[in-house]
């Protein structure tokens, strides 16, 4: 395929042309590189002065409107910090003659490309299945922030000096629209480089609704490569719509017809990756890196075969024309038989259908995504594995009975979740989900905690709900401080629901209230966390927030620490009162809530106040001020089953001096229903790195 006249290769360039001296505030230092998007320099940055990788792209793959995005994209490009990924300075364009250049500056890095380098270490099968882990955390910060690279290869993956993968090139072809379209239409040299590591539903271009999900059958391609030498497809000498119609319908052949070492977990692992039904593949490449590193660990990995029916059906498809006929009858008599007894099971399932809606409450009519669900049991508040029970839009789906979480996992890598007790025969459920931005979820402040197994060593009788227990928690983000009243106050005219019955006491849509005290100090209403409403009420707002509330582990890790201390901030001397806790009386009457709006108005601190008190990884308030709301089910001393009338509260309200509270007995069960609102609850919220 020739290039058309009015398009210029840059790799066609005469190399012995002189270098550009200067390029918008870049002395251009060497030439290092070409392809069939731009030309790469290594350039000195004048201010800061840095050694940089000047990547040119070409005039002619950049529309317009793209060059407007890419300062918008700079900042999204910005928040990739990780080792594993090649910082990106600064994005613009400069007109050097040709038309308007694109250009992206980025870190430089010094090393040779994944694969040239496994070839000349010849690297141990342990040691590739390593580095494809640490290329896939490096993939999985990214998407946790909204990016996807879409052209993953080995030329993208250097591995510097310390044997360390670092993937460039992040946010290039997003940045520019039409790239790939160039790629497929013009430029055969550039088409034999990307194609291979392109995903099926890729191929139709940039706005074939490409989500995250190429990165992980790129990085499954990417890994084939690595272990047998070669990508799954070859596609040498193919004209152009051979290639595409043969990444469109083929299988990716086995590993293990290539090197029999490779079967088993290796083959299993890399096939769920090359999956070309997107729902089928790996849902992350987090859950790619935990196979491997599960598989070298000797672990049992989570990826499992095809089964034998999905490779029958697959048989079936391909030579329908020869079985069809004889089929037909059988399947009709089997679907008779099977829809029967389905219906009948059915009919005792409770089912649910999901409505998407953004934070105006306005139903989404074209969502896209995929739903999870992870069943928890009720004695150890533990979730289980994740289960995908459908894709969006999803209705009247029957769902296995018992108290779960449900995930959507949208398109564009946005996270709702939701936590429902569904039981035998309970009828059908419609569950709002609210979709907010993936820049939404990462303005909340919150703080990160990484997944870990952690046991309690609190003996009996402490009242902690995960005493001498071993608890599995999954990487998870929990606020800084407690919700205020300033944030449910926007969550109520958002959505229309009534206030608090104590706020009717104040005029609480008054921006900069401010209540007197009896010492006649003034506090802000804005700022004191919100109290007086139910535990229902505070997950209502959690969805809506985009985000859930936390589990009564999740919460006490996060206040007790790798240390297990007792306070959050560490040692408390006997003699020194709490930190940060006020020294407001117990309310005599807990049911009268106006009692306890008076003590709340007196002796409730904001939010974001003593500092002192923080944990050492920041979050505030966790003892005193008020209890906070966890979505975990009490479970009495004894007992069988979990009581699903009432939850676990942790921390302690304004009364903890009085008791001399700390966090080995700070857990106390309140009721679930209208009548659980009390004036000393509150809570904070929490949502998972990944469904």
């Amino acid at each position: 395929m020739s290039t058309p006249p009015d398009t210029v290769r840059m790799d066609d360039l005469d190399p012995r042309v002189a270098l550009p001296e200067g390029i918008s505030g870049f002395r251009v230092l060497r030439r290092v590189g070409a392809g069939g998007m731009g030309v790469v320099y290594e350039a000195e940055q004048l201010s800061p002065r840095r050694r940089v990788a000047l990547k040119m792209m070409h005039p002619t793959l950049t529309s317009p409107e793209a060059l407007k995005r890419f300062e918008l994209e700079a900042q999204v490009l910005a928040r990739l910090q990780h080792p594993g990924i090649a910082r990106v300075f600064e994005c613009g364009a400069v007109d050097l003659g040709r038309g308007a250049q694109p250009y992206i500056a980025m870190e430089f890095v010094e090393g040779q490309d994944v694969k040239s380098y496994c070839e000349r270490t010849a690297l141990s099968i342990p040691r590739r299945l390593e580095l494809a882990a640490a290329i896939a955390d490096a993939v999985q910060h990214a998407h946790e922030r909204g990016v996807v690279h879409r052209d993953l290869k080995p030329a993208n993956v250097l591995v510097d000096a310390r044997g360390a993968p670092v993937v460039v090139d992040f946010g290039v072809a997003r940045a520019s629209e039409s790239s790939i379209d160039v790629a497929v239409q013009t430029q055969t040299g550039q088409l034999l480089g990307t194609l291979p590591y392109m995903a099926p539903e890729q191929l139709g271009g940039p706005r074939a609704g490409v989500t995250r999900q190429v990165d992980v059958y790129a990085l499954g391609v990417l890994l084939y490569e690595l272990l047998v030498g070669r990508t799954p497809h070859d596609l040498t000498d193919l004209p152009l719509a051979a290639a595409l119609a043969r990444l469109a319908s083929a299988e990716a052949p086995l590993l293990g017809r290539t090197r029999s070492e490779l079967r088993g977990d290796v083959e299993t692992i890399v096939a769920t990756a090359l999956e070309r039904d997107p729902r089928r593949r790996y849902a992350s490449a987090a859950d790619f890196a935990a196979d491997i590193r599960a598989h070298l660990a000797h672990r049992p990995i989570r990826a499992r075969p095809p089964s034998l029916s999905y490779r029958v059906r697959k048989w079936l498809r391909r030579r329908r024309g020869l079985v069809g006929a004889a089929l037909t009858a059988l399947l009709a008599l089997a679907a008779g038989a099977w829809l029967r007894e389905e219906l009948r099971r059915r009919a005792t399932l409770p089912r649910v259908t999901i409505v998407v809606r953004d934070a105006r409450g306005v139903a989404q009519p074209n969502p896209a995504g995929v739903v999870w669900r992870r069943a928890i049991d009720t004695l150890s508040g533990g979730l289980g594995p994740r289960e995908q029970i459908g894709v969006l839009p999803l209705r009247d789906a029957a769902l296995a009975p018992g108290r779960c979480r449900i995930a959507v996992e949208f398109a564009d890598g946005a996270l709702a979740e939701c936590t429902r007790d569904l039981q035998l025969e309970s009828g059908a459920h419609t569950l709002d989900v609210t979709w907010r931005p993936v820049l939404d979820a990462l303005s909340r402040d919150m703080l990160r905690f990484d997944a870990l197994t952690w046991r309690n060593p609190q003996p009996a009788p402490s009242t902690c709900p995960n005493r001498e227990r071993t608890v599995e928690l999954a990487s998870y983000y929990l606020d800084r401080f407690e919700v205020s009243n300033a944030q449910y106050r926007e969550f109520l005219l958002a959505t229309g629901r009534p206030p608090p019955t104590v706020w009717n006491a104040v005029d609480w849509r008054t921006v900069g209230l401010r209540l007197d005290r009896s010492n006649g100090s003034a506090v802000a209403f804005d700022t004191l966390p919100v109290v007086g409403v139910s535990a229902q009420e505070a997950q209502a707002y959690a969805e809506w927030a985009g985000a859930r509330l936390p589990t009564h582990a999740e919460w006490e890790w996060a206040a007790r620490g790798a240390s297990n201390r007792d306070y959050p901030w560490g040692e408390q001397a006997p003699d020194q009162p709490l930190r940060g806790a006020t020294r407001g009386p117990a309310c005599d009457d807990y049911t009268s809530l106006a009692a306890g709006w008076r003590i709340y108005l007196e002796n409730v601190a904001p939010v974001d106040s003593h500092a002192d008190a923080a944990t050492p990884e920041g979050l505030l308030h966790m003892l005193g001020n008020v209890a906070e709301f966890t979505e975990t089910l009490l479970v009495p001393s004894g007992a069988a089953a979990a009581d699903r009338s009432r939850c676990y509260a942790m921390g302690a309200a304004w009364d903890a001096q009085s008791h001399d509270s700390s966090l080995a007995n700070a857990h106390s069960p309140h009721m679930l229903g209208p009548d659980g609102a009390t004036t000393f609850t509150g809570f904070r919220c929490a949502r998972s790195a990944a469904p």
